[in-house]
């Protein structure tokens, strides 16, 4: 009996191990895009941040045309690349646009 609940506790802590260095991933990730948010034209900012509001609302094509301008001012806005295709996959549009 005790070799049961001994293989269990080991198979337990053998499950948590993979589960750090992940947590350890995520927490550089999240690090990292702090580390970079503030490289952001300021430009590109506020029409993100109007996209967001649109968003927010429902009113998804409105919203598109704002992060197309964020993106337009920030080539490297990945946020509003991300943003933009939510409101693209909202509308049921999976097909991307060219800010260009």
């Amino acid at each position: 009996m005790r070799d049961v609940i001994a293989s269990e506790q080991a198979s337990a802590g053998n499950l948590r191990l993979p589960r750090r260095p992940y947590l350890l991933i995520c927490l550089v990730g999240l690090l990292a895009m702090t580390a970079f948010a503030d490289t952001q034209s300021p430009l590109a900012i506020q029409p993100f941040n109007e996209g967001v509001k649109r968003f927010n609302a429902q009113q998804y094509e409105e919203a598109i045309s704002y992060f197309d301008r964020a993106i337009s001012h920030d080539a490297y806005f990945a946020e509003a690349y991300y943003a933009r295709g939510a409101c693209q996959h909202a509308l049921h549009h999976p097909k991307t646009r060219s800010p260009i």
